[in-house]
């Protein structure tokens, strides 16, 4: 495609995207590559000497966009690129859903409604959880406090999050919320919490439940839409 009518935008874009800049505008996102303009160019006529590049979230497909945005700096809008601007989904199977649904609110946390930033439906659960666990403190408050004290991230709510349009249930969030708690335990350093006392599956249990009644208020239409489907295959199943 020739970079003229502001595709180059475009590029701008794809490049702030690849290298991790990608949670703000994207003007924020343009402006970002237009102030790197000379710092991506210099790099990209010695990419193996200068190694910014390989700081990047996806670090080939950011020095390829970088090698097309020197033709662009090079021949300006006549420039013929070659590259495929990659457009990722936020959370597809919630998309689908929200879209079906003509859901405004999980549409909003998805990106099917034109904001200025970039909406993050993975910490907006996460954020979910942390209120509830606060509301919690004074009925469930050992467990609440030290779930709050270990630490809930993104990263927590991800995997229970993407399941969820696919049939995920209760008990797979309990399955992926121990392997969070296993893997930060071993690989990222941090001390198992003693539960005040209670066994660790009974934690994760309790927070199971907290992490499914935030999937069903961020989640709104598709928590629903999932639920009527599995009473929906229930029904034909015992009828037959």
């Amino acid at each position: 495609m020739f970079l003229h009518r502001n595709l180059h935008r475009w590029l701008a874009i794809h490049i702030a995207n690849c290298f991790g800049f990608d949670k703000v505008s994207m003007e924020e996102r343009v402006q970002w590559t237009m102030q790197h303009s000379d710092r991506i160019v210099a790099m990209t006529n010695d990419p193996l000497s200068d190694l910014w590049w390989t700081e990047a979230d996806k670090p080939f497909q950011f020095l390829a966009g970088c090698i097309e945005w020197i033709g662009y700096v090079t021949d300006g809008e006549s420039y013929e690129c070659s590259l495929p601007i990659m457009v990722d989904g936020s959370c597809n199977g919630i998309q689908h859903f929200a879209a079906m649904l003509r859901d405004e609110i999980s549409g909003r946390f998805v990106n099917l409604i034109p904001q200025e930033k970039p909406a993050d439906l993975y910490q907006q659960v996460a954020d979910a959880v942390i209120a509830a666990l606060r509301a919690d403190l004074s009925t469930s408050g050992q467990l609440a406090k030290e779930w709050l004290d270990f630490g809930i991230t993104r990263k927590l709510a991800k995997r229970p999050t993407m399941v969820l349009p696919y049939g995920g249930t209760q008990n797979a969030v309990r399955d992926h919320i121990y392997e969070y708690l296993t893997e930060q335990v071993r690989e990222g350093g941090k001390t198992m919490p003693s539960w005040g006392g209670v066994d660790t599956s009974k934690a994760v249990t309790y927070l199971s439940r907290v992490v499914w009644d935030a999937l069903g208020s961020v989640a709104v239409g598709p928590r629903k839409a999932m639920d009527w489907l599995k009473q929906a295959a229930r029904t034909v199943s015992t009828e037959g």
